[in-house]
């Protein structure tokens, strides 16, 4: 796993802020998240003395739910830490990139956010979002599937959406919806620290 980027690649991407008006779903709510994100001071501070340059690589679309609730908190972080830059690739226009970072080897999963040093040398990933988040949302989609016999098939998974009744993806969208409401702070700043860990690790190794 991993992509050998170059400058010239990187060029070929977008900006927050051009990918944010490109956008033809969840404008708003991504406008929303990006202002009311929550950031620490001591995540600016360590974002904003890095030794080097770091760059976060994103793999995104503007239908996902994951990208919608953290693309906005990494911007925000970049923004006033002044560091690190974000590029953003859509994942159905750039499948060589999103196949060199398959979820389990297989799943065209998104976010990627990909770190890299200065020297475009990859430091590590991150792959939708933290586990906390993943177990939190499997929760909630679970809980709003067991609430109806009718809503899908006995055992199906939580993001089996193919396998749902049109209400039982409402119900469980809205499930989703929810506890990102609830709990949408401390999975996003899960997200930050696995983004220092990775830079840690990565720049001292």
């Amino acid at each position: 796993m991993g992509f050998q980027f170059t400058t010239e690649r990187l060029a070929q991407g977008m900006t927050v802020q051009q990918f944010e008006q490109s956008m033809t779903k969840n404008q708003e709510l991504f406008k929303k998240n990006s202002e009311t994100a929550v950031i620490r001071d001591e995540d600016v501070h360590f974002f904003g003395h890095l030794p080097q340059k770091v760059t976060i690589v994103t793999i995104a679309e503007d239908w996902c739910g994951d990208v919608i609730a953290g693309l906005p908190v990494v911007q925000q972080l970049a923004q006033r830490a002044g560091a690190p830059e974000i590029v953003v690739f859509l994942r159905d226009q750039n499948t060589d990139l999103i196949d060199s970072y398959l979820k389990e080897g297989k799943y065209r999963s998104i976010p990627v956010f990909i770190l890299l040093d200065e020297h475009l040398n990859e430091l590590g990933f991150v792959i939708e979002r933290s586990p906390k988040a993943t177990a939190g949302l499997v929760e909630a989609a679970k809980a709003a599937l067991q609430s109806d016999p009718s809503f899908a098939p006995e055992g199906t998974s939580a993001f089996e959406f193919d396998k749902m009744s049109d209400e039982g993806k409402k119900a469980v969208s809205a499930a989703l919806t929810q506890a990102r409401a609830e709990h949408g702070s401390e999975w996003n700043q899960e997200l930050i620290n696995e983004f220092r860990e990775i830079i840690q690790k990565g720049l001292h190794s």
